[in-house]
């Protein structure tokens, strides 16, 4: 927190409804890792909104897969869906990054089902796309090697995001999904990029249980939000849940952390936002300026709130 003054705790408006499940996503029943971007981030996209929005449908195996819309308000008053990106194989969890040095600048990530053909070490796996830009859903994108390897005891390589903190790229995505036969938490593991070309050098495994635990009996979900740096300091604001098979009906609050260089967490500082319960509470969170602008979906639409962090 910032130094000279006492932190009051952060403050979490109402969520309010911004987008629905029956205007964008040609009519499919999900919504999922909705995030925004700002344009002026990606010169190489053809977009003439300050803002565009990436987000997925949620374990549609069919005719799912990744969209992205557009518009000049982070609170979507005005978004306008433009297209489909990628599609099928249940297409989810998409983190756009833009890589200079590199000939195919704009890289997407994220993970698909077992029945993609391109996954090649375990059935639930994270891909790598990547173009020169143009319009998304109409320019031509490269499938990449395998962007984070394979390690032995490899379950779903799925979940994938990572963020730049002092100049590092460094992320996290799932090592282990909860078996079905088995009340297990999830295994995160943290990748840091390699310097060349668009793949992560794997390290720390965290149980999000046991290292991850952020309250008492609830486990951390750490793409399910971000880490990011104010000051001297780096936190993440995300979702918390009982999240192992068997568990309660999922009980998920939005948390606010201390953590250490390597994405470990030092201590809690606060519940952020009051209890969401069913299947509402997973939460995008972008960051710009003094505000974290959140982006809460349930199964069917887009819920929005902004929270001021300027005392951080």
């Amino acid at each position: 927190m910032s130094q000279g003054h006492s932190f009051s705790g952060l403050k979490f408006p109402p969520l309010v409804e911004v987008i629905s499940k029956d205007n964008i996503m040609q009519g499919f029943d999900t919504v999922y890792w909705f995030m925004p971007y700002k344009s002026s981030d990606f010169p190489e996209i053809i977009c003439d909104k300050n803002y565009f929005f990436i987000y997925s449908t949620d374990h549609h195996n069919g005719d799912g897969g990744i969209f992205w819309g557009k518009g000049n308000n982070l609170d979507c008053s005005d978004f306008v869906e433009v297209g489909k990106i990628i599609d099928g194989y249940q297409a989810e969890t998409p983190h756009l990054y833009r890589f200079p040095n590199e000939t195919r600048t704009i890289a997407l990530y994220y993970h698909t089902s077992e029945a993609n053909p391109l996954n090649v070490h375990v059935g639930q796996e994270t891909n790598v796309m990547t173009t020169s830009g143009g319009v998304l859903n109409e320019n031509i994108w490269t499938h990449e090697q395998n962007p984070l390897g394979y390690e032995a005891l490899d379950h779903h390589l799925g979940y994938f995001k990572f963020w730049n903190i002092d100049g590092i790229l460094q992320g996290m995505h799932l090592k282990r999904g909860a078996p079905t036969e088995l009340n297990e938490f999830l295994l995160w593991q943290r990748s840091v990029y390699n310097g060349s070309g668009y793949g992560f050098t794997r390290s720390n495994i965290y149980d999000s249980e046991g290292d991850y635990l952020s309250v008492v009996n609830r486990a951390l979900k750490p793409t399910y939000g971000t880490f990011f740096k104010r000051g001297f300091t780096i936190y993440y604001l995300g979702t918390t849940s009982y999240d192992y098979v068997g568990a309660p009906e999922p009980n998920k609050q939005l948390v606010l952390l201390e953590c250490n260089s390597d994405l470990s967490i030092i201590k809690e500082i606060q519940l952020v936002n009051p209890t969401m319960t069913g299947n509402a509470g997973h939460y995008q969170i972008y960051i710009e300026g003094d505000y974290a602008h959140c982006y809460m979906q349930s199964l069917g639409a887009v819920h929005y709130s902004k929270i001021d962090i300027s005392e951080l």
